[in-house]
């Protein structure tokens, strides 16, 4: 991605999106949200007769808007920026948004759009460029990939962090984004003559590590980091090449129906509910009398156990967390039968998202609708798995990114599984996972032979 005014790539958001028929630089608007004091980030163009075609006005129009989509969601995120405050923020009218979006999540989802192509085809130009072993090439691919989100916070954070927040439309942009991310990287793998071919699930695992270590950088501001992360994220890839080809391979595994216990009571009828409507109808979709309804209860019971809804699905996360966490608390987690322990953990895992699809859903996408608590709570569940799983880990791991790779190469096979509607075939990737994992700390040879011997115990 080339800095400019047809890029997302380089310098500040304002910056990069001014068109270059715009004399003038960015306005900078002020610290507060209100849209009552937001003061436009790009002068308008010339009022009265002027040269400029009316296809010329149409793109600057519509890249100010992409710019002002971008820095609203950034201070706001997705559910609190309106369409007033990008139209704000663009300088231009309502009327002018409206002929080119249909709404904010169209304006939205085309923003996406244009974050991804051009940070990825910079990143594949860049890769294009290099003619090394498979270690440099990778190296420079990441290092450009370090380089755009240093450089562009905001563009990435809406893009790796954000996207989600705008339903199952923006989930798919960000599973189509990291997806192209996944076959680049098999196909470098695939083409290097010095490495076997990567399963599918494991390049779909080293990409979500990857995600992981940006979306906790973006999420804590702190993507000055990137650039050094760089050589760390390859080390993390490399851990999985092979001279031979992976000896795993899937089978078919029996899944438990979902448990439906009559000894519930009021409480736990309505937090299930809850998740389960959020599910299928969404989240900003539901209220507390729609979530009482479907539980069972009087209004008056849900205000009595709940003080609003976001009260109730605090509560329900935090309960899918707890159970989380026993799914995973394998005595011989901290043991001499560790490598062992990690696989059964992780087939637990999985068992319990493919027999309970509506918190899988919670976990790939429903945290990122309702608000920032949940998201942290998310991430926080995110990083204990991974702490219980490495606990009894022998000695060093072989790359410094292990324990956030870990956490992202599980949740985000779980998010794109979900994401697929086939939270039921979960459990066939339980092997992969613990592949994964066991690969980190002791070598892809005898993570393969640890997995593989483990299987029979383990089918069901």
């Amino acid at each position: 991605m080339k800095t400019g005014a047809n890029n997302l790539g380089g310098g500040t958001v304002a910056g990069q999106l001014r068109p270059p028929e715009q004399p003038n630089g960015p306005v900078e608007s002020t610290e507060t949200t209100s849209t009552e004091t937001l003061a436009p980030l790009y002068e308008r163009l010339p009022r009265g007769p002027h040269q400029l075609s009316a296809d010329v006005v149409a793109q600057n129009q519509r890249r100010r808007m992409h710019g002002a989509m971008i820095e609203a969601v950034a201070a706001n995120g997705y559910g609190r920026t309106s369409v007033k405050q990008v139209v704000t923020l663009a300088g231009v009218s309502r009327r002018a948004f409206y002929e080119q979006f249909s709404n904010k999540q169209e304006c939205f989802l085309a923003t996406l759009d244009l974050i991804s192509a051009q940070a990825l085809a910079r990143i594949a130009e860049n890769y294009r460029a290099s003619d090394g072993t498979l270690e440099q090439r990778l190296g420079i691919a990441l290092t450009s990939f370090a380089e755009i989100v240093r450089a562009n916070p905001k563009g990435s954070r809406v893009m790796l962090v954000d996207a989600p927040s705008a339903g199952p439309a923006g989930w798919a942009r960000l599973t189509q984004t990291l997806g192209t991310f996944e076959s680049r990287l098999a196909a470098s793998f695939a083409h290097a003559p010095d490495a076997a071919p990567l399963p599918g699930p494991v390049a779909r695992a080293i990409v979500g590590g990857l995600r992981r270590v940006t979306f906790v950088r973006l999420l804590e501001d702190r993507a000055e980091e990137m650039p050094a992360m760089a050589e760390h994220m390859l080390s993390w890839a490399l851990v999985f090449k092979t001279e031979t080809p992976s000896p795993l391979v899937g089978r078919p595994r029996a899944v438990p129906a979902q448990n439906r216990l009559g000894s519930e009571d009021d409480r736990a009828r309505v937090l299930r509910s809850a998740l389960e409507l959020a599910a299928l109808e969404g989240y900003a979709n539901l209220t507390p009398m729609r979530i009482a309804d479907e539980a069972g209860v009087s209004i008056d019971t849900f205000f009595d156990l709940f003080e609003d809804m976001e009260a109730c699905f605090l509560a329900a996360v935090r309960g899918l967390g707890e159970e989380v966490r026993e799914a995973v608390s394998d005595p011989g987690l901290t043991g001499p039968e560790w490598p062992y322990a990690v696989h059964r953990a992780l087939d637990a895992l999985m068992r319990y998202f493919a027999a309970r699809p509506a918190n899988a859903q919670t976990i790939a996408t429903g945290v990122f609708a309702m608000g920032q608590r949940a998201v942290d709570m998310g991430a926080a569940l995110a990083s204990e798995v991974a702490a219980k799983l490495t606990a009894g880990a022998p000695g060093e791991p072989l790359t410094a990114l292990a324990r956030e790779g870990i956490e992202g190469a599980i949740w985000h096979t779980i998010y794109s599984q979900t994401a697929k509607g086939g939270t039921s075939t979960l459990p066939l990737l339980s092997d992969y996972l613990a592949y994964v994992v066991l690969a980190t700390y002791l070598g892809t040879e005898e993570a393969a032979r640890i997995v593989t011997e483990n299987r029979a115990p383990q089918a069901a």
